[in-house]
């Protein structure tokens, strides 16, 4: 499982996508990027901090998300240029989707 956020017992929305979303915003670290996303859901999309930090290793993994760096010191996570296409086009169509509802 890609660390699938939960609003009571139904999956709403899988983790790496809501990361690469949040992080549309600006960067941050975990605990940021849970705040960002319990706020912009009303609170109803929360993630653990354990399934944050798998969803986080992956993107790193696959080149999409980076430590944005203050002076050489890590300061949170950001989106890659790669990451922001991805992110974007997520967005998109999810957008799209809501639209078509």
């Amino acid at each position: 499982m890609d660390g699938a956020i939960r609003t009571g017992t139904q999956d709403v929305l899988g983790g790496r996508t809501a990361v690469l979303l949040v992080l549309l915003d600006g960067p941050g670290w975990g605990s940021v990027l849970r705040e960002r996303m319990r706020r912009r859901s009303g609170g109803a999309v929360d993630i653990t901090d354990g399934a944050m930090a798998l969803v986080v290793a992956r993107l790193r993994a696959q080149g999409l998300v980076e430590h944005e760096t203050l002076l050489g010191v890590p300061v949170g996570f950001q989106l890659t240029a790669e990451g922001c296409k991805v992110a974007a086009g997520l967005r998109a169509a999810m957008l799209g989707l809501a639209g078509a509802a």
